[in-house]
């Protein structure tokens, strides 16, 4: 439970932690609860559907977190979009004409770092 958690939480604070997390709290009572008992950085695990309440950085600020991680929010967001693509292309047989918006192909192979792939083959390549 709480109690317990913020009994660990304090005992790594003593034993000279830089920073504390204390897992899934439910709600923002305990959240503010965790906020009022440390004075050390509080980081929280924004998790999209979760336990805890995904905050806004002004809210949680004001509550005493100075960290936040959003660990599967890009996650959720791309298996959402892989599945409207990929049921479209089911019931339809195509990707054409999809309105979910996608990345220009160029623009991947850039983010990827690809040039640098091909700069490697390029330099290291057996030439036979």
């Amino acid at each position: 439970g709480l109690d317990e958690a913020l009994r660990r939480a304090e005992a790594y604070a003593r034993a000279g932690a830089d920073v504390l997390f204390v897992e899934s709290p439910e709600n923002e009572d305990e959240m503010r609860r965790i906020g009022a008992a440390f004075d050390l950085p509080l980081l929280a695990n924004m998790v999209d559907g979760g336990r805890t309440p995904v905050l806004s950085r002004a809210e949680l600020e004001s509550i005493g977190y100075k960290l936040a991680i959003f660990p599967v929010t890009a996650l959720l967001a791309a298996t959402q979009a892989m599945l409207a693509v990929y049921t479209q292309i089911k019931e339809q047989g195509s990707s054409a004409g999809t309105t979910q918006p996608l990345m220009r192909f160029a623009d991947l192979t850039e983010l990827m770092g690809f040039a640098d792939v091909y700069a490697f083959e390029r330099r290291w390549a057996d030439p036979e």
